[in-house]
């Protein structure tokens, strides 16, 4: 995944309506925390 990758996934994340953010199990909260991460801090697996 590149750092282009990540951007991408997490604005699509911020873009989403609460409604369907409740529909995958996310809380709105935690998907804007999700989306204002730096692009470089990911999980370590896919770094591999």
């Amino acid at each position: 995944m590149t750092a282009m990758d990540v951007w991408r996934s997490r604005q699509q994340l911020n873009s989403l309506e609460p409604h369907m953010l409740e529909d995958i199990g996310i809380a709105a909260k935690n998907a804007k925390s999700e989306a204002s991460r730096p692009i470089w801090d990911v999980p370590a697996h896919w770094l591999k």
